[in-house]
């Protein structure tokens, strides 16, 4: 799942900075393909023959530039991104704590099962937050 959060966020930021250079964000985040006008199938947007039906595929008149983003535009376009990362790394620090939450409730489970002294769900999480830390030295 956090492949797909961080490849989502990668695309939209760089169809914000598409936005910043002048092009069109949708167009640059989505890909530039487009429909053959004989069978209708997706054909990329430079091409010149269709793959598919092999007849000639007129070219694509370019759009019109739009005019360069303002100051106060540019600024929101990179306070959206800073957002979208703030949010993908809060998402991403929860989903680690709740791996780690998972994985004591599971170690404490376990041992219900076992004969003999059994350890609290805080000594559980001690000595895994200890073992964490002495193998990253």
């Amino acid at each position: 799942m956090e492949v797909i959060v961080v490849v989502v966020l990668l695309g939209i930021i760089s169809g914000l900075i598409a936005a910043l250079k002048g092009h069109n964000f949708f167009v640059w985040w989505l890909g530039t393909k487009r429909k053959c006008p004989h069978c209708t199938k997706t054909i990329n947007a430079a091409a010149m023959v269709c793959a598919y039906c092999a007849r000639d595929v007129p070219a694509r008149v370019p759009a019109a530039m739009p005019p360069p983003l303002n100051a106060e535009q540019r600024r929101s376009i990179i306070a959206i991104a800073a957002v979208l990362v703030v949010i993908a790394g809060g998402y991403l620090a929860i989903q680690r704590w709740m791996d780690h939450e998972n994985a004591v409730d599971l170690a404490y489970l376990a041992q219900l099962g076992r004969k003999g002294p059994t350890l609290s769900r805080e000594e559980i999480e001690r000595r895994m937050n200890a073992g964490q830390s002495g193998s990253h030295r």
